[in-house]
């Protein structure tokens, strides 16, 4: 049988494969995005397998766990207990606090409701009142942990809402978009918010969404560092932490020209970007699996069992809960449970540290010329060769893939940053 029937019909499958990878048809876009995020999956840990690493950055974690809430009492805590913990952090000397949660609603002052309770049932008399209005200050919880709060460096969490509700103090943002970024540009955005109450808000040093939007098969790979809210950015929790224990204020987009049209690709960050995707994620720089991080009851830090340590000289606190059905737990490329404070932690050591996995934007290019290089070759040489010799090559060819992609590991780790597939490592060496 003539050849030329199989590599025409070789070349057909290739054509048919080339238009699927460019469709933008919804069903064949979910297929593809899939199969990436496997091979992403297996790549991160494969790379993790190889290079095991440990926290040795500046980021620690307080986790209000079970033990913490068994002794001081259910969730939410009282705002004053909170400035204890702050307190605490900072005579321990911890320099920054981010803290994984937001104030948006005041609390409730006791005093107050007695107040209102005695003239609701008429039982208030002058100098009850008058004695009672002298206290008042003293059971503010919020005014207790906004003085705590004053005394160091608190980065405060809020949420971007997709409707237009609004609530709460939106803190100043990170900068403004230019009339053709803010046409051009891809970024996540909300169109409305939930910040911390004014008295809280003001006496914090900055504030960072706590937005993480998951994949489309729910498994969490990638976080905003930035989003936008009208022509306004605002940065993420780890992006604001990191920003203010390196004091570095002036942050820029980095938006080359494609043509007439504008991309963001990172955030330059000092003398560093952070490389980003078109909307404004970073692929979250997991070291290790759950649990990496130092994890440090509150407990302990409340209690002063703490006291004595120096582990907490110079080091980013950020308080967060795994406790029992309170705890922010999201699936990962690594594991089904990992802490959301966690997350934020990985962010701000990836930052700190320069250690970013990345996508470049080339990255689809490369890969569509590569699949067509590799297919025209296969529609050619295939009809030669008999069945099974054409069955024993595809069926080596993840392994070959996988040895390659290994040996680029070593070649990366051991030398330079060399990158041969579609994700690189951005470090700082």
């Amino acid at each position: 049988m003539s050849k030329r029937i199989p590599i025409f019909i070789g070349l057909l499958f290739l054509a048919l494969f080339v238009w699927l990878s460019l469709t933008p048809f919804p069903p064949v876009r979910y297929v593809f995005s899939r199969i990436d995020n496997i091979f992403y999956d297996i790549q991160i840990k494969l790379h993790l397998w190889m290079h095991p690493q440990k926290a040795q950055g500046p980021v620690i974690i307080v986790d209000i766990d079970d033990e913490s809430l068994k002794k001081y009492g259910r969730w939410p805590w009282s705002r004053s207990l909170m400035g204890q913990l702050v307190d605490q952090l900072k005579q321990l000397g911890v320099v920054v606090v981010a803290t994984d949660m937001m104030f948006s609603e005041p609390e409730s002052n006791i005093v107050s409701t007695i107040l209102d309770t005695l003239n609701t049932k008429k039982l208030a008399t002058p100098v009850l009142t008058t004695a009672l209005n002298q206290l008042l200050p003293d059971f503010d919880q919020d005014a207790i942990f906004a003085h705590s709060m004053a005394g160091t460096d608190v980065i405060l969490g809020m949420v971007f809402l997709p409707s237009s509700q609004t609530g709460g103090l939106l803190a100043p943002p990170l900068l403004t978009l230019s009339p053709q970024q803010a046409r051009e540009l891809s970024l996540l955005s909300g169109d409305g918010f939930i910040g911390d109450i004014p008295v809280l808000q003001q006496a914090a040093k900055g504030t960072g969404f706590l937005n993480i939007v998951p994949d489309i098969d729910g498994i969490v790979r990638r976080a905003p560092v930035v989003m936008r809210y009208q022509d306004k950015v605002y940065p993420s929790l780890a992006l604001a932490a990191a920003q203010r224990y390196l004091l570095m204020n002036n942050l820029e987009l980095v938006t080359p020209y494609y043509g007439d049209t504008v991309r963001l690709e990172g955030i330059k960050f000092g003398n560093y970007t952070i490389p980003t995707d078109e909307k404004g994620q970073v692929l979250i720089p997991f070291i290790g699996n759950s649990f990496t991080f130092p994890f440090i009851s509150a407990d302990k830090i409340l209690s002063g069992q703490m006291a004595s340590s120096n582990e907490f000289a110079g080091k980013l606190a950020i308080i967060g809960t795994s406790a029992t059905g309170i705890g922010d737990l999201k699936p990962t490329s690594l594991t089904k449970i990992f802490p959301g404070v966690e997350i934020q932690a990985s962010i701000v050591n990836g930052i700190l540290t320069h250690y970013f996995p990345y996508r470049p934007a080339w990255a689809t290019g490369a890969e569509l010329v590569c699949t067509v290089l590799i297919g025209l070759l296969a529609a050619i040489i295939f009809p030669y060769l008999g069945p099974v010799m054409v069955a024993v090559l595809i069926a080596s060819l993840p392994i070959v893939f996988t040895i390659f992609w290994m040996i680029e590991e070593w070649i990366w780790y051991t030398t330079a940053n060399i990158s041969f597939f579609g994700f690189h490592h951005h470090t700082h060496k």
